[in-house]
Order: C-alpha cells, then structure tokens, then sequence
C-alpha cells in the first residue's frame, strides 16, 4: 500500500542485489510497483509491503523522478547481480519495455490488421471485431490496450471468418482471406475514460509480436451508444458461451449505476403519493399531463403527486406543464429527474424518502390509468394498507379483458418495498412480468384493467437470460 496523503493498493514485485555501501544484512533491490499513484516531486510516499504492512519502505526527499532511459541504462549495470524474488520476470519486463509501441504504418508489408469494432462493457472487458492477415508466419493470439488497461484473449472466446474483401490485400491471397476476420472476446478491468490509443497486438508461433494501432472511434460503449443486443451480430449463442456469465454480472453492475439515483427538483412531503413517469414522447406527455390536470379538478383527493421525468424529448416540456399542474390542484407536488425513467423502479427509496412518504402508487413509463385505475390508486392511498396491490395494465389494441400484472403498476407501503428492493437482483430491461416484485398469489391483490399501455414492454431474451443469471 502506498501512503502519499491517501492510502492506495498496490502490487509490488522486486529482486535483490548486492551493494558494497551497506551492511551484509542489507542489499538493495529492483521493484516494479503496480498502482493508481501518480508520484511528483512534491510526493512524501511511504510504501507498506506484505499482510502484515510491518515492512516499511520511505522514499528519499525530494522524490527524485528520472526518465525512463536512465533508469534502464542504470538496471543493465545491475541485472547480472540480481539474484531473488522475480529476477526473471523483472528481466523480461525490462527486456519488453516497448512492448505496446505500435509498428510503424504499413511494417515489412508481410502483416497487417485493423480493428474495426470494440464493444466496451466495464467490469467484464470488451468484445472486438477484425481482421489480420500474416503472409509470413500464422497468427497464434491477440491482446489489446485500451488507454491503460492491458486485455487478454482467450482462445475458446475467438472465432474466424472469411473475408472476401480482403483477398486483394496480398496477391494471392485467397487462402488468407479465409480466416482473416476474427472476432475476440478480451477479458480486463476498462475505465470509459481510459480508452486512448488502442492497440493490437498479434502474437506468432515463433514468439515474436506485431503492434497495430486501432483507430479510438472504433471504440463503443456497450448498453450506452450501442443497444446491448449488438453483441448477438458476433456471438449469436452468447448464452451458452463460457464467459456469459461474468458478462450478465458485469452488465447488471453498470446497470446498478444507473438505478436508484435521480435529481430532486422540487420536494413536497406528503404522506400518501402517486409516482408518475412522464412518456418520453412530447405528445404522450401532453395527453398525460391534461388527464392529470383533470383528474384533479374533477375528483376530491388526500395524497400527492411525484413527477418523474427523463433527460430526453420530454426534458424541456415538462417543468412548464408540472407548473400548470401545481396551478391547477392544492395538492403537495414533485417533481424529479432521472438519466434512465426505465429504471424508476430503482430510484423509488430515494423518491419516496424525499417527500416522506408512507404508502404510494408507482405508475411506470408509456402507461395511462382508466377511470377505473384512478379508482383503484385513490382507495389504495385512501387505505394505507402495508400489503403489495398490482394494478392490472390492459393492450386495447390486442385485448381489453386480458391484462398485464408487472413491477410498472403497482402500490405499497414505503417501508415494505424498501426492505423488499434490498434482497432482489436488480432486473434489466423493461419489466413484462411481476418481477422484481412478489409473485402474484391472491386474485384480491389486483385491480383489473386499472390502465392502459400506449407502447407494449419487450423484455428481448438477451435481457431474459441475464435477468435469469441474476
């Protein structure tokens, strides 16, 4: 662990030499520290090493930072006496110190290799699309830096493909062509702000490497810039692939980044209260606001409403119209901001702790409550019962008696759901069943055709299948 005015983990790697200006109990060592410290001059570091931190390291003050070169030059003096811990290792680092240092455009003319997608899911790495070609000598494996991060390939996760496109690249090379592209699945730790300067790297049968620069535009972020579905155009089986399941771990956890945060914009308390999403559509939005607006003139009531809103087309509308709301009704209002209105859900605690409130009724994105529904929330927040009510959600274009129950429609006490969130996996994608609620078991807990969907859920099998890993 590094100490310099934070505590910071490391990794710390080091071989030992004989020095003449110290007792024989004594030697001096070679070490490679591996950490997120940025040393300057200014730094007063002290090094702890081993469990037990009872070996300490201080470092002379000023800090003295030399460049590179210096520092080799001084090693080769040195490696022939190094004799403990990871000399080898050590040895070929310094051997390898510019292992990442792209070729230079073009090379010998016998290699070349291009990177022309790379789906980037933090947590879990990234999966890249290519092509290589090597006239000399066969292409044993690839590796990738992205901006620091160094990340791996493994075997079983790459595939090869033909590329007609590419038999012009070297005359004669139709047999080439046949395994030229290649799809990889490169397993490391990414930071999205730290994927400057890819590389390529392509290993041969004979030990020997070729670095390729890789244009960064190539660069995607997986579930943000492109749909998470992309990843079936290069693992159609993705399912029943090895790596599927630390790949629906890694996408619930950035999921799980999304959920439960949101923006307050004005708090009300009040006891009872209706959550509502707006539609991110301008149109739905309206039409939503003026059946609020009216039902709020034309009904008595004792509870509040929660307006929550996402960052898209209804962004700008909507503090105008939740304005004409609070003009219209005495009742306490809210209104809030999430990144994602999907994940609503998530971020009801921290509503409902906002405005203080004991029971509520969410009514999630694209979906309206009937005359009936408006019913069935008013006597659902009239009665302030801890127990879970599903308000059943209908699709009139397909058919008016057969509903839907899901985690979009529902009420409860704040407290209850609160200590239920906390024991279920976080569910991705849009909520086509109950889940993550508790299963429906009584016909009494539910109010039929209490709304209405004006766009229908679709939950796709990807999102099943790591809902299902959950």
């Amino acid at each position: 662990m590094v100490v310099d005015r934070q505590k910071i983990p490391a990794g710390f790697a080091m071989t030992l030499y004989e020095r003449d200006d110290v007792n024989d109990d004594a030697c001096g060592f070679f070490a490679v520290l591996h950490a997120d410290w940025r040393p300057n001059r200014l730094s007063d570091p002290v090094i702890y090493v081993g469990e037990d931190a009872h070996t300490v390291i201080r470092c002379v003050k000023p800090l003295r930072l030399i460049k590179w070169q210096e520092f080799a030059s001084f090693f080769e003096t040195k490696r022939d006496i190094c004799h403990t811990g990871h000399t080898k290792s050590l040895r070929k680092l310094m051997a390898r110190r510019n292992a990442w240092i792209p070729d230079p455009p073009g090379g010998n003319g016998t290699t070349q290799a291009a990177l022309e997608q790379i789906l980037v899911l933090p947590g879990f790495g990234c999966i890249a699309s290519g092509w290589a070609i090597s006239a000399s000598q066969p292409i044993d494996g690839f590796s990738l830096k992205l901006g620091a991060s160094v990340l791996t390939c493994n075997r079983d996760t790459t595939y090869f493909k033909y590329r007609p496109d590419l038999v012009s690249v070297f005359p004669g090379g139709e047999r080439l062509a046949e395994r030229a592209g290649f799809t990889a699945v490169f397993r490391g730790d990414v930071a999205l702000d730290d994927v400057d300067s890819p590389i390529l790297k392509l290993a041969f049968a004979n030990g020997s490497e070729k670095n390729h620069a890789v244009d960064v535009r190539a660069v995607r972020h997986l579930g943000k810039t492109v749909p998470m579905e992309k990843v079936l155009e290069y693992y159609p089986s993705i399912i029943a692939e090895s790596f599927f399941p630390a790949f629906a771990a890694a996408v619930r956890a950035q999921a799980r980044l999304a959920f439960g945060t949101c923006r307050r914009n004005v708090v009300n308390a009040t006891a009872e209260v209706l959550v509502l999403v707006v539609p991110d559509n301008r149109s739905e939005l309206f039409l939503m606001f003026e059946e609020l607006c009216d039902y709020v003139r034309n009904n008595p009531h004792s509870f509040g409403f929660a307006i929550v809103a996402g960052t898209g087309e209804s962004r700008s509308n909507t503090p105008a119209l939740f304005a004409a709301l609070q003009n219209t009704t005495t009742a306490p209002c809210s209104l809030f901001f999430v990144d994602d209105p999907k994940a609503t859900f998530y971020a009801l605690p921290e509503i409902l702790s906002a405005v203080a409130a004991r029971n509520f009724s969410y009514i999630g994105p694209d979906i309206y409550l009937t005359k009936t529904g408006w019913r069935a929330v008013a006597q659902h927040l009239a009665q302030a019962t801890p127990s879970i009510r599903f308000f059943e959600v209908m699709d009139p274009a397909v058919d008016e008696t057969n509903g839907m129950v899901t985690s979009s429609c529902f009420g409860w006490s704040s407290l209850a759901f609160a200590a239920w969130l906390i024991s279920v996996p976080e569910h991705v994608g849009d909520f086509t069943d109950e889940a993550p609620l508790p299963a429906v078991t009584d016909g009494s807990a539910v109010s039929p055709a209490a709304a209405r969907f004006s766009r229908l859920p679709v939950s796709t099998p990807l999102n099943a299948a790591i809902n299902r890993a959950a």
